[in-house]
């Protein structure tokens, strides 16, 4: 079946979250700041360009308070988003009895299967709740979900 404009719109859409997700990685060095803080952070080009993503994928033909409220929402999925992308592609190393398990074939620490699979539950979650704001589809690679909003 050949792409629609809605696919072809979504496509464009789900290349500017990860746009946006690009730009704001290098500023966000506390997962627990509110994500407003890492605008400030940016360079007037990628603080403009962020802001042109935000208001291109927010912009659902809603009024301006609720477009505003969605834009600070996006803003925290995505900095979630990164912050578990990193997590992942990181690794935590497992721990057991207070020492670093260390993995006898390699010599190097060995990651922790329980936090990778949570922080990959987590990931979708957030991936589900931002296509629901956005309406772009999902695509988790752990898990192999695609689905439409």
């Amino acid at each position: 079946m050949p792409p629609t404009p809605r696919d072809d719109q979504n496509a464009v859409r789900l290349r500017d979250l990860q746009r946006l997700q690009a730009l704001t990685r290098p500023y966000i060095s506390d997962s627990a700041a509110p994500i407003v803080d890492v605008l400030p952070l940016m360079p007037a080009a990628e603080r403009a360009e962020a802001s042109g993503i935000l208001d291109r994928i927010s912009d659902l033909g809603e009024p301006a308070d609720k477009r505003a409220a969605r834009r600070e929402i996006l803003l925290d999925l995505a900095a979630a988003e990164s912050y578990l992308q990193d997590v992942l592609a990181r690794g935590q190393p497992e721990i057991r009895d207070g020492q670093v398990v260390i993995d006898p074939e390699t010599g190097k620490p060995r990651r922790d299967a329980a936090i990778e699979r949570r922080a990959h539950e987590v990931l979708a979650g957030v991936e589900r709740l931002r296509s629901r704001l956005t309406g772009l589809p999902t695509n988790h690679p752990a898990t192999g979900d695609e689905e439409q909003p």
